[in-house]
């Protein structure tokens, strides 16, 4: 019976996965226009990207309702600092480096990724740890953007950290509104 479930829980994964990037693919606006991959140079990331954003979180679709919420308020800030691109929540003090992986016009996919195999103190854990991995994709209109979050839990053994104890799994659906930043800027000048 465990083995069912653990071949269902990677199936959904997989299935969530192919869904996000099938879903960030929909947002590109112009099939002609040129594509930017990661790698090539963070300068093609439109300016109206960065700022701060209220962004809203509807679950979708999840192999774990007793971990995500349905619905989330946050405040997202996108900065960038020489070649790294970083999101922040204000509130919640959470800062993290994203991976560019995808630039169409004003359509954005990039990937988050934490993982709290160390204390704190640089040592690392003799047990478990969970790694968490977050495929963004948006379109970005004017002051504001819609797209999808894909969001995978891992959780390793506590006896073996290189053994995948379970994945949890959520799809959200994003709206974000900016409150200030760069195209707010303009029009106060």
């Amino acid at each position: 019976m465990l083995k069912i479930r653990k071949s269902a829980l990677i199936a959904l994964s997989v299935l969530i996965c192919a869904m996000v990037l099938c879903l960030c693919n929909c947002y590109a606006v112009d099939v002609n226009s040129p594509v930017i991959k990661a790698g090539i140079s963070i300068e093609h990331v439109p300016d109206a990207l960065y700022g701060t954003w209220r962004v809203t979180s509807r679950l979708k679709e999840t192999n774990a309702a007793e971990t995500f919420k349905p619905v989330s308020a946050d405040i997202w800030n996108l900065s960038r600092t020489g070649d790294v691109i970083t999101l922040s929540n204000p509130f919640t003090g959470a800062v993290t480096e994203v991976t560019l992986e995808y630039v169409n016009d004003h359509s954005i996919r990039f990937t988050r990724t934490s993982d709290d195999r160390n204390d704190g103190s640089g040592h690392p854990r003799t047990g478990g740890h969970t790694k968490i991995t977050e495929t963004i994709g948006i379109t970005i209109e004017g002051d504001k953007f819609t797209g999808v979050d894909a969001f995978k839990l891992e959780t390793f053994s506590i006896r073996d950290v290189t053994k995948l104890y379970k994945t949890e799994t959520a799809l959200y659906n994003l709206v974000g509104e900016r409150i200030s930043g760069e195209s707010i800027m303009r029009r106060g000048r």
